[in-house]
């Protein structure tokens, strides 16, 4: 899967998911280790999701390349719980 799939996936879960599955444990650690990127993160997201900010993506993929280590551990928990 390339990293563009990944991250298109990840907003699918993020878009469909339960707010308690939404809080699983990486994505949990992940927020309390990186406030700062996990709040950017969430703001891109939740406008790209909602619909209201379609410029965001660009955005979004641009912080996940350039803390691709950080982000790695999310996307490792959901391919083991959800993909």
């Amino acid at each position: 899967m390339t990293k563009e799939e990944r991250i298109n996936k990840l907003l699918e879960w993020m878009k469909t998911a339960t707010k308690s599955e939404r809080h699983i444990p990486e994505i949990e650690e992940f927020a309390k280790n990186n406030p700062k990127i996990f709040g950017e993160f969430h703001r891109l997201a939740g406008g790209i999701i909602s619909g209201e900010d379609l410029s965001a993506k660009e955005k979004l993929f641009e912080l996940i390349n350039n803390n691709e280590e950080e982000f790695n551990a999310i996307f490792n928990a959901l391919n083991i719980k959800w993909f």
